[in-house]
């Protein structure tokens, strides 16, 4: 295992969709897990209140301390996440229920509670996890007027969409796309797209394929990743109820091995387009026709990193 970095990156990545059931929570369990395989040190933040990511991770909604604590005290990062069990290199900061009444809860625990600006309940909370993570995950809610979506969105440096390989779910990745914009109008103007990643694949479809057309149709087709996440309930399932991450189980067969490979190319390409910023934005603008640098190919499936000093600068 690669060691963490020493002066740390500071990036945070929201995963967001605006419809539930989308698969969103285990994209960021799993981004958050490869990326502390590469030896980034990573801070998952779960804003969700159904605090999927938690349970995921073996954390049940309300044992220990988390978000909650954070954003109605002056308790630190550091002091409320969870290291125990969880991934190498990754820290969890839990969620619970209670996270759905948070902005009458913030108003009743801090002083001029009420009057706060939405978009900034984060600000204390990302200003430590700038300082001391590599990569803030955050995990939100399928809920684009929860206060803490918001503020994720208003102080993110990207966004990740996760989404289904169905129609149904193709209207959230839509509606997530049109936040973006507002959000860069309104409170956020360098926050990008970093990509569209698809979960829940069938490969014996095409129905992924239908997605990415139409997508192209929009011009959005570059952001799409060239890993897809597929199904996996099987090992999901077992992975939840280790309390772990599918990188951290035993596979019993090539199917369960070709799942955790996908993702670590997933995670591979994000990256990347971390590591060639500007590259990559022109490339998904329609801007240039290549992408990755011609020397640096997106292999599917790779799950050979590069050393971790020389992946990702500051954004």
């Amino acid at each position: 295992m690669q060691t963490p970095l020493k002066d740390k990156l500071g990036i945070v990545i929201t995963v967001g969709n605006q419809k539930g059931g989308v698969g969103k929570s285990t994209a960021a369990v799993h981004l958050a897990a490869g990326l502390g395989e590469r030896g980034f040190l990573v801070c998952l933040i779960d804003l969700d209140p159904t605090a999927g990511a938690s349970t995921h991770l073996g954390v049940a909604p309300g044992t220990c301390g988390g978000i909650l604590e954070l954003l109605t005290s002056r308790e630190s990062v550091l002091s409320t996440v969870v290291r125990d069990h969880m991934p190498p290199n990754v820290h969890l900061v839990a969620s619970r229920k209670e996270m759905s009444d948070i902005d009458s809860r913030i108003a009743q625990a801090l002083p001029g509670g009420k009057f706060l600006d939405r978009g900034a309940i984060m600000d204390r909370v990302l200003t430590e996890c700038r300082r001391e993570y590599d990569f803030t995950i955050l995990d939100t809610p399928p809920n684009s007027f929860a206060s803490q979506t918001i503020a994720a969105y208003c102080r993110s440096d990207w966004l990740i969409i996760a989404t289904m390989a169905e129609y149904l779910a193709k209207s959230g990745t839509v509606e997530a796309i049109k936040d973006l914009s507002e959000v860069r109008e309104a409170c956020n103007s360098p926050i990008q797209l970093l990509g569209i990643v698809m979960t829940r694949v069938n490969h014996a479809s095409t129905l992924w394929a239908e997605i990415v057309e139409e997508l192209r149709t929009k011009g959005w087709d570059r952001y799409v990743f060239d890993n897809r996440l597929r199904q996996a309930s099987r090992s999901i399932q077992r992975a939840v109820k280790q309390g772990k991450s599918v990188l951290q189980v035993k596979l019993s067969d090539e199917r369960e091995r070709q799942i955790v490979e996908d993702i670590r190319g997933w995670v591979n390409e994000v990256v990347l387009r971390l590591r060639w910023r500007e590259q990559f934005l022109r490339f998904a603008r329609h801007e240039a026709d290549d992408f990755p640098p011609i020397l640096e190919p997106v292999v599917v499936g790779s799950s050979q990193p590069a050393p971790v000093e020389q992946e990702v600068s500051h954004v």
